[in-house]
């Protein structure tokens, strides 16, 4: 596709010149920062153009402008007059280049070509850790979300439930971020969950936040306040209200990560925050193969073992638990059972199956061909459950008769009827 050029400008003569002149791109003008604002919620433009001399206001202010709309979308300015404190000025400002009107054609491409946008560059999926793997549409989903909050550098509110590591995904975010020379700061509101403990915090963020004259390399550039929920309400108030305000002596090019596990559905949403929800393991089982996989690769050389792999019955029952613990409950499972598993393959013997899980996952197993008696239902799960556990019996039927307290006898006629056997 077409590079997507914008103009901020009112002279009719100027604008038909740019249009003429930019022919081999998407070119759109508009006569206001408010009015061009509002195509960037669709596609953001590669670059922009702003002529300094406005009907309304200058130049200047409308870069100041659009810098907290698309901060990372490079801008040229164009002026009558060879201003040398101007440029200097607006270069000073973060303007990519300064052109002077009338313009000339060759001058303005090449320009244009230097300084178009590519967003592309700015986002590389990470290759650790593992649980940020996979292609399925959640994961797909999560990306375009992260994308599109670095891109804007916006604030953001980060949810996830247990067993979700937050901080995996902040410390993504601080590398890809405009500010990421500068350091990433780290607040768990667990250690100032004390009413005491208050004062404390507000300085301490004071002090993180204000924009005094630092060495670049030591200002933060990316703060994280975890475990917003573990304060209470009129504290979480005060937190979401101070960033709502953002003071003039607070850095504001600081970008902001809230983290709590649920939504806070009782208190105002910070303006200028985004919300982005880490999806759980349970819905991304499409992704849970590969995930599965590479774990089980940097378990087996932990654990100096020639495991390679998962059975197909293994797998099975692996897709059918939910995960409450999400992507650290399957990283637990898979270690228990590599360094169980005796051979090249995990099993489904090799996996510690709890109580729960195990009448969870045999209930699902025998329901799956779909719309069943109760009784057929019945003999379905009573057949799979004994097949699971005659293979963490290794066959044992007499081991099996004393773990259940059940006669040998008995259990052997219930066994031969249903048609269970050891599943591999």
């Amino acid at each position: 596709m077409e590079n997507k050029i914008i103009a901020i400008c009112t002279e009719a003569g100027l604008i038909n010149s740019l249009k003429e002149a930019l022919s081999a791109y998407r070119f759109e003008a508009f006569g206001t920062v408010e009015a061009a604002s509002q195509s960037f919620a669709q596609e953001l433009p590669n670059l922009i153009l702003i002529d300094y001399d406005l009907k309304e206001g200058d130049g200047l202010q409308s870069f100041r402008q659009l810098q907290k709309i698309s901060p990372r979308t490079n801008v040229i300015m164009l002026a009558t007059e060879h201003n040398i404190p101007l440029a200097v000025a607006a270069t000073k400002s973060g303007v990519a280049d300064f052109l002077h009107k009338p313009l000339a054609t060759k001058q303005l491409l090449a320009a244009v070509e230097k300084n178009l946008t590519s967003y592309g560059e700015i986002f590389l999926p990470p290759a650790e850790p593992v649980w940020l793997s996979g292609e399925g549409p959640v994961l797909v989903k999560l990306y375009k979300d992260l994308k599109q909050a670095l891109i804007a550098n916006q604030n953001i509110l980060l949810t996830g439930e247990r067993g979700i590591n937050k901080l995996d995904v902040v410390r993504f975010i601080h590398e890809h971020g405009l500010k990421r020379q500068r350091n990433l700061k780290i607040v768990d509101l667990h250690n100032f969950s004390r009413p005491e403990q208050e004062a404390l915090f507000w300085t301490s963020l004071q002090e993180i936040m204000a924009n005094s004259a630092q060495i670049e390399e030591e200002r933060c550039g990316t703060l994280f306040l975890d475990n917003l929920e573990a304060v209470e309400k009129n504290f979480r108030l005060s937190v979401l209200e101070f960033f709502r305000q953002k003071k003039e002596n607070v850095d504001q090019t600081i970008m902001v990560i809230i983290g709590l596990y649920d939504k806070v559905s009782d208190e105002r949403f910070p303006q200028g925050f985004g919300l982005i929800d880490l999806p759980p393991l349970r819905l991304r089982k499409d992704d849970l193969p590969l995930l599965a996989a590479k774990l089980m690769e940097q378990l087996a050389s932990k654990h100096n073992k020639k495991v390679r792999g998962l059975t197909r019955q293994a797998l099975t029952y692996l897709m059918l638990f939910d995960y409450p613990g999400n992507y650290q409950e399957l990283a637990n499972i898979l270690d228990q059972a590599v360094l169980a598993a005796a051979g090249e393959m995990v099993e489904l013997k090799d996996l510690p199956l709890d109580q729960q899980w195990l009448l969870s996952a045999t209930a699902k197993q025998a329901l799956k061909s779909g719309k069943i008696s109760l009784k057929v239902g019945r003999r379905e799960f009573e057949k799979e459950l004994y097949s699971i556990l005659l293979a963490k019996a290794d066959g044992d039927i007499a081991l099996l008769s004393r773990y259940l307290d059940i006669p040998r006898h008995n259990l052997q006629e219930r066994i031969e009827a249903l048609g269970s056997s050891p599943l591999d």
